[in-house]
């Protein structure tokens, strides 16, 4: 139900109240069993304070729905400023040198932080509700990539501009990728597609 309804169905029922309220002073001044019309005063007044009280309920419940509504839309409006594509690819070359981005898009640097763990740093946002990511192991050169496994997942939500790589041998033990010193990863991030 929307807010509007809701703020007319509150004056409504406070309104209603005080015709039922005035309504009973009006009888109660007029028939056979004559009483006190300090009885309906204060039924009409505690309408009154009923309807008072659902205005302020209201009117707390719209300020509610700005500032909900204003913080939405500056998040869509980050959400909109983001790039469609990003990318890197990643030369992790030997645990001795380390990794150089060869390629890419709004990347902006690579480090190694362990075996098989890199860091890659983006110069945007990667935001869960309007990006996705994706890495795959690559041979940088003619030869087909070893064989291994690879996840990709956000740093942190205080880090946000960053993605985790996690590399493994096929044995599932973390392992920098390399073949003839040559190996790495791809890494691609789609927003608002």
């Amino acid at each position: 139900m929307s807010l509007i309804k809701r703020t007319r169905g509150a004056t409504l029922l406070a309104g209603l109240a005080l015709i039922a309220a005035l309504a009973g002073t009006a009888l109660a001044g007029s028939g056979p069993e004559v009483t006190s019309s300090a009885s309906a005063k204060k039924t009409a007044k505690k309408a009154l304070k009923l309807a008072k009280k659902a205005n302020e309920k209201a009117k707390r419940a719209q300020g509610a729905a700005d500032s909900a509504g204003s913080a939405a839309s500056s998040n869509q409006a980050a959400i909109a400023a983001l790039p469609r594509t990003s990318w890197a690819k990643v030369d992790t070359n030997s645990a001795a040198v380390p990794p150089v981005v060869l390629g890419g898009r709004n990347v902006t640097g690579v480090s190694r932080a362990a075996v098989g763990e890199y860091t890659v740093k983006f110069n945007h946002p990667i935001l869960p509700e309007a990006c996705s990511w994706t890495a795959t192991l690559n041979d940088n050169d003619s030869l087909p990539a070893e064989p291994g496994e690879i996840a990709v997942g956000r740093n942190t939500s205080s880090d946000p501009n960053t993605l985790k790589v996690y590399t493994y041998a096929s044995n599932g033990n973390p392992s920098d990728p390399s073949f003839n010193g040559a190996d790495g990863f791809s890494i691609n991030v789609l927003c608002n597609t």
